[in-house]
């Protein structure tokens, strides 16, 4: 059929890499991709496998096949009827692999009522391909984002906006796991919760044998040099406060061991645990993780131009901040950037289905560090880290204050909005703590397990606002709750500083009520709005 890959100039056959691994192996080493689909969990399999996650090939199965090449007597060459014709023959690197379709273990015939299928003895050695690996890894090739070889859609589409000069599609590919875990948790099943876990973990087999799972990302060892990382760690008391309160979470135990922000999850329901499951990944893991990565890479900068490392820690930032399957209409997704557009409409900063303004603030802000690290422009990249970073806490305060108002305003009961205003809450905590331990302990006697049905909105709500300057945000950057069928805010969720939603958002909009909350003179100024970055020359982020 002509089709080939092609791997630092060797050439692999379509023929031979099904011969080897049969197209598709799960948890194994070799991975072929035709118009690979990343919504498809074997994709995504193949996507994270050890060595080979971008071979990919322009064939359709589906398809007609052409037409052979057969001489007109139908004679087919005699070499291709030899028993023993190998067509993985020849390929450089490969083991050579015995045809077993003639063979017979010695001195037994299967018609035989003694004859043991399991019995190998005198078999020949087959080698072991989850083994084999060829000379180079494809994680380290430079990722074409306008290669369309993949069929075009299967590109991420952060790509049509920020290019990354890495492979990333690991990274990226997280959030169909995000997904998996999503649609599991909602059911509030033990079963389905333990599930969760092992997507989470990686023990349901996912991770396509490179071992990089979600729960790596809360493993934030490797980001030594992140203030934001260090502070949580100071908070909890452990670097690993993100695994220990999720694992807390599943169990239904209590974080006893934190220095602070100890959670005690015999509170919740199954319900409720499972949410902060949920919402604890995203919020506290997956966060940190991103904020670890883009801090790291500015601490690195030392004025190399196009220092590879730091580019390639931000390309994955970028990738774990938006995902694979969210689009540009501000549609899809199931990481942070799928957030901030979520909560971006119930606070009237965007439409239904738009993109929040904080994102494009945000993705902006990634595309001009891209270019500071090109020049190295260390003092600017810094400045972006610290931007993303503040961007990056919006959607963590309004998901917050929006879980607390249905609990307490709203009178809701339901455990999952309790694990989800707890997740949220630990996932501030240490920034609230570093504006003012007064405030901390406030957000945790209103929000953590248990807390939540007794807390105040109202209080909460404060206490965010008093951080608002400390954590770099504005009245405006986080907007207020609105009740759209009456198109106003909703009672005593307007937004500080008298705020409205955004020009168009709502048409008609009534106001709001009379009431407003207090705001510091501060919060009066408008919120960050970074210039687009242009070719040649990155912006600098005072």
């Amino acid at each position: 059929m002509g089709s080939s890959a092609s791997l630092g100039g060797a050439s692999l056959s379509l023929v031979a890499a099904a011969a080897l691994c049969g197209c598709a192996r799960r948890g194994g080493t070799f991975a072929t991709a035709a118009h690979y689909d990343v919504t498809n969990r074997n994709t995504r399999r193949l996507l994270r496998g050890r060595h080979i996650r971008e071979l990919q090939f322009d064939f359709d199965p589906a398809d007609d096949f052409p037409p052979l090449d057969v001489p007109t007597d139908q004679t087919i060459p005699m070499e291709q009827m030899e028993p023993n014709f190998d067509p993985t023959a020849g390929i450089p690197g490969m083991p050579d692999i015995p045809n077993t379709d003639m063979l017979e273990p010695p001195g037994m015939d299967p018609a035989d009522p003694q004859f043991d299928p399991d019995d190998t003895t005198g078999m020949p050695v087959i080698p072991d391909m989850d083994m084999v690996e060829l000379p180079m890894d494809p994680v380290d090739l430079q990722f074409d984002p306008d290669d369309t070889s993949t069929g075009g859609s299967t590109q991420p589409w952060f790509v049509s906006v920020y290019k990354p000069e890495f492979n990333v599609n690991a990274y990226a590919s997280l959030d169909l796991d995000m997904r998996e875990i999503e649609s599991l948790a909602v059911t509030g099943n033990k079963q389905d919760l333990l599930t969760a876990w092992d997507v989470y973990s990686g023990a349901d087999g996912d991770s396509g044998g490179s071992g990089f799972t979600l729960q790596d990302l809360a493993a934030v060892g490797d980001l030594d040099g992140s203030e934001t990382l260090k502070l949580y760690k100071d908070f909890y008391g452990t670097a690993e406060y993100s695994d220990k309160w999720l694992r807390a979470a599943l169990n239904g135990e209590s974080t006893e061991s934190f220095s602070n922000g100890k959670a005690d999850f015999t509170k919740l329901d199954l319900k409720g645990r499972s949410a902060a499951v949920q919402h604890g990944i995203r919020a506290m893991a997956i966060w940190g993780h991103i904020v670890g990565l883009v801090e790291k890479t500015a601490e690195r900068c030392d004025g190399t131009r196009g220092n590879s490392v730091e580019q390639k820690m931000w390309d994955r930032a970028v990738a774990l901040y938006v995902g694979s399957t969210a689009r540009e209409s501000g549609a899809g997704g199931h990481l942070l950037y799928t957030l901030a557009n979520e909560e971006c409409y119930h606070f009237g900063r965007c439409k239904k289905g738009e993109e929040a303004p904080v994102n494009k603030y945000i993705m902006a802000k990634f595309a001009n560090g891209k270019l500071n690290i090109d020049i190295g422009g260390c003092s600017n990249l810094k400045n972006d880290a610290r931007d993303i970073k503040s961007l990056m806490t919006v959607p963590l305060i309004q998901a917050a204050s929006r879980a607390m108002y249905t609990i307490d305003k709203e009178g809701s009961t339901d455990g999952a909005l309790q694990g989800e205003a707890a997740a949220y809450a630990a996932a501030l905590l240490p920034l609230i703590h570093q504006c003012g331990a007064g405030n901390s302990k406030i957000i945790e006697a209103d929000m953590l397990p248990g807390k939540s049905v007794s807390g105040s909105y109202e209080v909460v709500k404060a206490a965010f606002e008093r951080c608002y300057e400390k954590l770099n945000v504005s009245c405006e950057d986080v907007g207020g709750l609105v009740d759209f069928s009456k198109k106003q805010y909703k009672r005593g969720a307007q937004a500080c500083g008298g705020v409205m939603p955004g020009q168009g958002v709502i048409e008609g909009f009534a106001g709001s009520f009379p009431a407003q909350s207090p705001t510091p003179e501060s919060q009066k100024s408008q919120p960050y709005q970074p210039a687009a970055p242009t070719s040649g020359k990155a912006q600098s982020s005072s």
